[in-house]
């Protein structure tokens, strides 16, 4: 198989089409289904179906697609080895990350990793936790940042973690919290385990419940509380204490110790094989040790 049958897999996965393929590859339709032929003869399984539906891959053929990125990513750090032999570290790397995680401190840090690496092309995927745990797992990604849970198997450096705290457009007292509304973000969103946990352990009777739910980022949720609809919990790295203009204070354990949210790295063993990879890995590292993040112990 050659890098033309690799992305004719990756873009087969996302159109179902040979049409669109053909199309978008600049080959005839004969030529692609003679590439499908040929892979289906040289691993003696069935890894397409083909109907009026256009084209599905079989289990195998799916397993087969999982390498798709990996053998894309091979490629081309074969061509920058051998073509740029004796220089400057270079190639390219696909990271995923959140939106709030890209808004409030990657933009700054590739800055800074584009200047010591300008040889080496990021592009980064944004979407939520979930939807970014799935793409590493099928392939489509070998590197990404992930908050709350650590995840299994890989590789996971932990990048930082910070308290949960309390937000509210008044003063925070037990009172308030049982007779205002807690806004939620909806079920699937990182923190909500663990501010279930400490609602759970903290009130006798859950307080009232808000209408309104945000399956977004957690400033929305501040959004939410600074127009006054009620009050939230959120990782303190989204509260703006000189712009938001709220009640702030960080959430406990029945023993005392601070409910912390952490924030990890997350990469596969083939992506540790890339000099690139390493390369962002280590300088993402060393961009959060020297970053000042909030503290329990620095807060009211």
């Amino acid at each position: 198989m050659d890098q033309t049958d690799w992305k004719l897999l990756k873009i087969l996965q996302q159109e179902k089409s040979m049409v669109k393929a053909a199309e978008r590859l600049f080959i005839s339709q004969p030529a692609i289904s003679y590439r499908l032929t040929r892979m289906e003869n040289e691993f003696g399984q069935s890894l397409f179906v083909r109907s009026n539906r256009g084209v599905e891959m079989t289990s195998a053929g799916q397993r087969l697609y999982s390498f798709a990125n990996l053998m894309i990513q091979y490629d081309d750090e074969i061509h920058h080895a051998v073509c740029h032999m004796g220089s400057a570290l270079s190639g390219s790397i696909r990271l995923g990350t959140t939106e709030p995680m890209f808004e409030y401190f990657l933009a700054s840090q590739l800055k800074d990793f584009n200047t010591k690496y300008p040889n080496i092309k990021v592009f980064v995927h944004i979407a939520h936790t979930p939807e970014l745990q799935r793409l590493v797992q099928t392939g489509e990604l070998l590197m990404c940042t992930i908050r709350g849970k650590r995840p299994e198997g890989g590789h996971t450096i932990q990048i930082f973690e910070e308290p949960l705290v309390i937000i509210s457009p008044e003063p925070i007292t037990e009172e308030m919290m049982m007779t205002r509304p807690l806004l939620r973000n909806l079920p699937g969103t990182t923190a909500i385990q663990l501010i279930d946990e400490w609602v759970n352990s903290h009130f006798p009777t859950p307080p009232p419940a808000s209408p309104i739910s945000v399956a977004g980022t957690s400033r929305d949720a501040v959004k939410l509380v600074k127009v006054g609809l009620g009050w939230s919990v959120i990782p303190a790295s989204r509260f703006h204490e000189t712009t938001d203009h709220l009640y702030w204070k960080p959430i406990y354990h029945s023993d005392g110790t601070p409910y912390r949210y952490q924030t990890y790295l997350h990469y596969t063993d083939e992506a540790a094989h890339f000099d690139t990879y390493m390369a962002y890995a280590g300088h993402l590292q060393e961009f959060f040790s020297h970053l000042e993040l909030p503290q329990t112990a620095d807060m009211p």
